[in-house]
């Protein structure tokens, strides 16, 4: 057997097993998400689920009203069905950094008081705990899903000032500030420069 024909062979087992290392994707409809496995969950109004290719993954989010504000459930699934993270409640909302497998979950309400958001991974892991002000006014990401921040109000001397924590796709804390004007607030963090607007802070209330 010749050097190039056994190249050939080995090139084209490649080119026809790799493909199946990856579960079909899920077929989905407005209440059935039917899995690659032939498992099928139903869901309902409350429920938004978001697919995410690059995972093989399918984020479940149940809501919840309640009297005072709401609650959110998460839950991962993969592609072929099998339930990754059964459940993670938490209030406010889930931001994804697709690129770099983060999880969100920023946390805020008006009718309760929270200290803390949640950093996870792709699988539903607790990366992070992230302490933050109970004044939290926003959450962001830049589009390179390489940095995050969390915005919340104050008043020092009489003067309302906003005050920003920006952290890595990671969780660590790269930057903080303070303004108490409308502004544009630039972030260097690697090789690149990030802009956070910035607007007239307002007395918390």
């Amino acid at each position: 057997m010749t050097m190039s024909f056994r190249l050939l062979i080995v090139a084209s087992f490649v080119f026809v097993t790799l493909p199946s290392l990856l579960a079909a994707s899920p077929v989905i409809t407005d209440r059935l998400i039917r899995f690659s496995s032939g498992k099928t969950i139903s869901h309902d109004s409350t429920v938004k689920h978001i697919q995410i290719e690059e995972w093989q993954r399918i984020l479940f989010i149940k809501t919840t009203r309640l009297f005072e504000g709401g609650k959110n459930e998460l839950s991962i699934y993969s592609n072929d069905g099998k339930k990754i993270l059964p459940k993670y409640e938490y209030c406010g909302n889930a931001i994804i950094l697709k690129t770099k497998k983060r999880i969100l979950l920023a946390q805020q309400s008006a009718h309760n008081l929270i200290e803390k958001s949640f950093l996870l991974d792709q699988n539903g892991t607790v990366l992070k705990t992230i302490a933050q002000s109970q004044n939290v006014f926003e959450f962001g990401k830049s589009d390179d899903d390489n940095i995050f921040w969390i915005l919340s109000r104050t008043i020092e001397q009489g003067k309302a000032l906003t005050v920003g924590n920006v952290y890595d796709f990671n969780g660590n804390l790269i930057h903080t500030f303070k303004t108490d004007t409308e502004e544009t607030e630039e972030i260097p963090f690697g090789h690149n420069k990030y802009k956070i607007g910035i607007k007239k802070p307002e007395i918390p209330g």
